[in-house]
């Protein structure tokens, strides 16, 4: 999954390893990436799964 996110150095995209539970998604990421930096700055996010 790409997963696009907006902080204070600007709009990022990474691609990351995930599970999913119906509609549900999950990732996990270490708290020092700056997209794991970008969602607690601003939680709103988006995400693109490629097959």
């Amino acid at each position: 999954m790409t997963l696009a996110t907006y902080g204070n150095e600007g709009v990022w995209a990474a691609a990351v390893f995930y599970v999913n539970e119906g509609f549900t998604l999950y990732f996990l990421s270490a708290g020092h990436t700056r997209h794991a930096r970008n969602i607690l700055a601003q939680p709103h996010v988006a995400a693109a799964i490629q097959e």
